[in-house]
C-alpha cells in the first residue's frame, strides 16, 4: 500500500497560505477593544492543561467557592501567556460562550458576566495603574485621590472597595515593562515603580475581603527585563515575592509534552488525516528505521515510532528535541515563535513535490526572507554559515551538493544541522551524531546511504562545519580550518599541485615486496622525461583516455631498445583533475598542521578537526583513484596491447597500486609471479630459447638485454632471469660452459 504524503492527507489553514495573516495572533489590546471572535479564536486555539486549569479554579473564584483569588502563569516569553489571559477573559465576560465551549465546568454557570479590566504593560495610562484599573471596574472616584494630584499607593480598603462582590477578573500582562517605565519617575523620595510595587501588593492583600475578584497576571522574569538596570531587577524580584507568597502557579503550555503540537496543528490545519491514515505513516516510518538501524546506531528503538508520530503528526517527532535546544534562548518566544517557524516549514514541506511524509525542519526554506529572519531571532550569529555553506540562492555549497546530485539531501542534512546549532545558552547542546541525524531524517524513501553520502560531501568543504567531543556535527559561528585550507590552496602554484600529485601517487605505486617494476616511475611526463631501466619495466602513468593513447607515444614507444620495459598506467584527465584538486587541498592541510602544531600543540583541539579533515581528504583521494585508472598498456609481439579492465580495489588499509598491476599482468600471461614459476617452467624454458637465445651460447648480460628489448618475452619479479638459468642447468635442460648457458 502507497503511503500518502502530507500534501494529500492534510488541508492547511489559511495562515499558512497568506502572508498577511501571519501575524493573525491574538494580543491581548484586542480582547480589550473587542475585537476577538471568541469562536474563531477557540477553534483556533487548543486548551491545554495549564490553560483548563486556569479556567477552572478561576471560575471557582468567580463563582465565589474558592479562596484562591490570584493566578500567576509561570512560562517565559512565548509561553501560551497572552493566549492563556485571552480565553480566560472571553470565557469569564460571556455565559453563552461558556455553556458552548466549557459546558463541564459546572462552577461556569454559578455566576454571570464577570466584569473584565485588562492592563498591559506597554500602556502608560495617565492615571497610573491603580487609576485604570478602578475607572474600568466604574469606581474610577475611589482611586481618583492617589493620581490626580500626586501619585500614592491605594491602601487595601480603597481596592476592595474598587473590587466589590461582583465576580471581577483583573488581567495584568506584560508588567515589567511598565515598571521598567515607572522606576525612571521620580515621585517625591521614590520613585513610581516602587509605589507600583506596593500598589500591586495591597491589591492581593485586599482579595480575601473580596470573594469574587480574581486577580491573574503573566511571569515577570523575562530575560528582557532582567538584563535592565539593578533598581529594575529589584523591583521584579520584590513584586515576584508577592506573587510567590500570594498567588496559584500555573504553567500554560507543558513544552516537553504533546501540547506543543496540539497547539501547532489547530493554527495551521484545518483538516487532518484519520487515526489510521496516522497509522499507515507512522508503520511506514518504523520500517524505514528498522533498515536504517541495520546499517547505522539510531538512538531511538523503530518501534517507538507509532505513538511518537500518532503525538506528532504531521510533524515529525524531531521537531521538539531539536527545538528543546534553543528554547530556552533568552528572548525567544516559545509557543508563538514555533507557530511562526512551524507554519513555514509547512509551507515549505507542501511545495517539496509531494516528497514530505512528514513536516520537518528541514523542509524550510532558507532561501525566505522571513524563513531567514525567524532563525536571526533565535541565534543571530549565523549568517556568515548559512550564505556559505547552506543557502544562497543556489550557490551555497549544500545547494551545489544537492544539485550535482540530484536529490535534496545535502540541504536537508545541512538545515537539520543548523538548525540544532542555535542554542545559546552557557553550556549548549548543538548539533547532531550520525545517528541522530539519520533518525530525523530517513523516511519510507530516503536511504542511510543517501544521508552518509550528503553529509560526508558537507564535511570535506563546509567552511563552518564542526564536531564535537561528544561526536556530535554543528555548525559554528566562525570559519573552521576547512576555511583556512580553501583559502592556502586557492594560492597554490600548478607546479606544486602537480609535485604534491606525483608524490602521492608515488606513494601508492611504490615497488614493494613483489619489486616487480622500477622504483623510477613515471609520472605525467612529457615523453623525453621517461627513462627506462633495462633490467625491470618501467611503470608509466599518462594523463590520457586508454583509447587515445597520443600517436607520438607510440612512435617514441617504436623508437625505443628497451621495448620490454615499458609499463603503461592510462589515467582519465577528468578523473585526474579531481585527484589535482584534493592534492591542492593535502598540500595546504600539511602547512595548516605545522601552523597548528606550532601554536597549539600535537594534542590541541585544532589539531583534532585538522586530522579529521585530513582523514576525509585521503579516503577522498583513495575513492578518486578507483576512478582514475581504468586501462593497463603493455608490449606484446610488436605491438602494445591495452586492457580495458584494470581495477584498483584496495583491501582496508592495504593500499598498494603494485599488487592491482601485478594481479592483472598475471591474469593476462604477461607477469608470471615467483609462486608460478615451477608450475610454468616448461613454458618458461622455451619461451626464453625461442625468443632470448640468438645462438647456442649466450652471454648472460645478452641474455638480459634481449629480455629488455624483445617485447614478446613475459617479465618475471626481479632476479627471474637468474633463477630461470640457474634452474635450466639444475635440471639438465641447458648447460654452463665457460661461464655462457648453453641449450641443446
Amino acid at each position: 500500500m502507497s503511503i500518502e504524503m502530507v500534501n494529500v492527507l492534510c488541508r492547511p489553514s489559511r495562515v499558512v497560505t497568506s502572508d498577511s495573516l501571519v501575524e493573525q495572533v491574538a494580543q491581548i489590546e484586542d480582547l480589550a477593544l473587542g475585537k476577538i471572535d471568541a469562536a474563531e479564536f477557540f477553534r483556533r486555539n487548543h486548551f491545554t492543561d495549564g490553560l483548563k486549569r486556569l479556567v477552572e479554579r478561576g471560575f471557582e473564584r468567580l463563582a465565589g467557592r474558592s479562596d484562591d483569588g490570584a493566578f500567576y502563569l509561570t512560562q517565559a516569553m512565548g509561553g501560551g501567556k497572552t493566549h492563556s489571559l485571552i480565553a480566560f477573559g472571553l470565557l469569564a465576560a460571556d455565559p453563552e460562550l461558556r455553556r458552548e465551549i466549557v459546558p463541564r465546568i459546572e462552577a461556569g454557570a454559578e455566576f454571570g458576566v464577570a466584569k473584565v479590566v485588562i492592563f498591559n504593560g506597554h500602556q502608560n495610562p495617565d492615571n497610573l495603574l491603580w487609576g485604570f484599573i478602578g475607572e474600568h471596574l466604574g469606581q474610577g472616584q475611589v482611586m481618583a485621590p492617589f493620581w490626580r494630584n500626586g501619585a500614592r499607593t491605594p491602601g487595601v480598603d480603597e481596592w476592595v472597595t474598587a473590587l466589590g462582590k461582583e465576580p471581577v477578573l483583573i488581567l495584568l500582562d506584560e508588567l515589567p515593562s511598565y515598571l521598567q517605565m515607572a522606576q525612571g519617575e521620580p515621585v517625591g523620595n521614590t520613585t513610581l515603580g516602587d509605589l507600583t510595587i506596593g500598589a500591586l501588593e495591597r491589591l492581593f492583600n485586599a482579595l480575601p475581603r473580596c470573594p469574587r475578584a480574581c486577580v491573574v497576571v503573566t511571569n515577570l522574569k523575562d530575560d528582557v527585563y532582567l538584563d535592565g538596570s539593578s533598581q529594575l531587577r529589584t523591583l521584579i524580584e520584590n513584586l515576584s515575592k508577592h506573587y510567590d507568597r500570594n498567588a496559584q502557579a500555573i504553567t500554560p503550555v507543558q513544552q516537553n509534552s504533546g501540547e506543543v503540537y496540539e497547539i501547532v496543528r489547530k493554527r495551521l490545519f484545518d483538516e487532518l488525516p484519520s487515526a489510521d491514515q496516522i497509522d499507515e505513516v507512522a508503520r511506514a516510518y518504523v520500517s524505514a528505521l528498522q533498515r536504517a538501524k541495520r546499517v547505522d546506531t539510531i538512538p531511538t528503538a523503530p518501534e517507538t515510532y507509532v505513538e511518537r508520530i500518532r503525538e506528532s503528526y504531521p510533524f515529525h517527532p524531531s521537531i521538539r528535541d531539536i527545538v528543546a535546544r534553543f528554547a530556552e534562548n533568552r528572548g525567544y518566544q516559545k509557543t508563538r515563535a514555533l507557530i511562526r517557524l512551524l507554519r513555514l516549514a509547512v509551507r515549505g514541506a507542501l511545495a517539496s513535490d509531494g516528497r514530505a511524509f512528514l513536516v520537518g525542519l528541514q523542509h524550510l526554506d532558507f532561501n525566505d526572507q522571513a524563513t531567514i529572519e525567524e532563525i536571526r531571532k533565535i541565534n543571530p550569529a549565523y549568517s556568515n554559515a548559512i550564505s556559505r555553506d547552506i543557502a544562497d540562492r543556489g550557490n551555497a555549497l549544500a545547494e551545489r551538493i544537492a544539485a550535482a546530485d540530484g536529490t535534496p539531501t545535502a540541504s536537508s542534512v545541512a538545515k537539520m544541522l543548523l538548525m540544532s546549532s542555535l542554542s545559546r545558552v552557557e553550556t549548549p547542546l548543538r548539533g547532531l551524531t550520525d545517528g541522530e541525524l539519520v533518525e530525523s531524517l530517513v523516511d519510507p524513501q530516503l536511504e542511510v546511504s543517501e544521508v552518509k553520502t550528503a553529509l560526508t560531501g558537507l564535511q570535506g568543504q563546509a567552511w563552518y562545519l564542526y564536531i564535537g567531543v561528544d561526536q556530535r556535527i554543528f555548525f559554528g559561528q566562525t570559519a573552521n580550518v576547512t576555511a583556512e585550507i580553501t583559502e592556502i590552496a586557492a594560492n597554490i602554484a600548478e607546479e606544486q599541485v602537480d609535485q604534491t600529485l606525483r608524490d602521492k601517487l608515488q606513494e601508492v605505486f611504490k615497488s614493494g615486496g613483489a619489486a616487480f617494476y622500477s622504483d623510477r616511475m613515471a609520472i605525467l611526463p612529457a615523453l623525453d622525461e621517461i627513462h627506462l631501466d633495462d633490467d625491470r619495466p618501467t611503470l608509466v602513468i599518462l594523463e590520457r583516455p586508454a583509447d587515445a593513447l597520443p600517436a607520438d607515444f607510440d612512435d617514441w614507444w617504436r623508437r625505443q631498445d628497451l621495448q620490454n620495459r615499458v609499463l603503461v598506467l592510462t589515467a582519465d584527465p577528468n578523473a585526474v583533475a579531481t585527484l589535482r584538486l584534493i592534492a591542492r587541498r593535502m598540500r595546504a592541510i600539511d602547512r595548516v598542521e605545522d601552523r597548528i602544531r606550532a601554536q597549539h600543540g600535537d594534542a590541541s583541539p585544532q589539531m583534532q578537526e585538522l586530522l579529521g579533515v585530513k582523514g576525509r581528504e585521503a579516503a577522498g583521494f583513495t575513492s578518486a583513484l578507483r576512478e582514475t585508472f581504468k586501462t593497463i598498456v603493455f608490449p606484446t609481439g610488436r605491438a602494445l596491447r591495452r586492457i580495458d579492465d584494470f581495477r584498483m580495489e584496495f583491501d582496508r588499509n592495504d593500499y598498494s597500486g603494485e599488487q592491482q598491476i601485478i594481479d592483472t599482468l598475471t591474469k593476462r600471461g604477461k607477469l608470471i609471479p615467483s609462486d608460478r614459476f615451477d608450475t610454468e617452467f616448461k613454458t618458461l624454458r622455451l619461451d626464453a630459447e625461442d625468443i632470448l637465445f640468438d645462438a647456442d651460447a649466450v652471454q648472460f648480460g645478452s641474455l638480459r638485454r634481449n629480455a629488455a628489448v624483445r617485447p614478446g618475452l613475459f617479465w618475471l619479479p626481479r632476479g627471474g632471469l637468474e633463477q630461470l638459468v640457474r634452474t635450466a642447468v639444475q635440471r639438465g635442460f641447458w648447460r654452463e660452459r665457460g661461464g655462457l648457458p648453453l641449450f641443446d
